[in-house]
């Protein structure tokens, strides 16, 4: 693939060299993500108490790891 002299812009490869329709695929998708949407958002979590409370404990590790924040790029 390469510009043609009149295109300065980015070299966009057709849907015959990608062999797929890129905004096809993207309407797949979207229609894929609203299928598993939920209107209960979050709300549809436990919260983690009781019986479930054991699932905030780490079981590989003995005391708890004390960290500094990364401050990096």
């Amino acid at each position: 693939m390469s510009a043609s002299p009149q295109n300065s812009g980015p070299n966009i490869p057709s849907i015959e060299e990608l062999g797929f329709d890129p905004q096809e695929l993207r309407r797949k998708y979207d229609y894929e993500r609203e299928k598993r949407l939920r209107p209960d958002a979050n709300k549809q979590y436990q919260d983690v108490v009781g019986d479930l409370a054991r699932f905030h404990e780490d079981p590989y590790i003995e005391e708890t790891l004390i960290r500094d924040a990364l401050d990096e790029d």
